[in-house]
């Protein structure tokens, strides 16, 4: 399976040390890097990627089929 890179959205400090410890729990790669106004990380994990593509009938509630 192919492994990329997900980035997550800037957090504070203390949401990405706790994003951090979870995918360190989990066996998963992950780094931390400061944005550039300094106030905020970015924190990028490295996981599996599908080779498939969602099936959009599977994801649609029958209600609105």
């Amino acid at each position: 399976m192919k492994l990329t890179w997900f980035t997550h959205e800037p957090m504070t400090t203390e949401e990405a040390n706790k994003l951090l410890d979870r995918y360190k729990n989990n066996g998963v790669q992950a780094t931390k890097s400061l944005s550039a106004d300094n106030r905020h990380w970015f924190v990028q994990a490295l996981l599996p990627e599908s080779n498939y593509l969602p099936n959009s009938k599977i994801q649609t509630s029958k209600i609105w089929r």
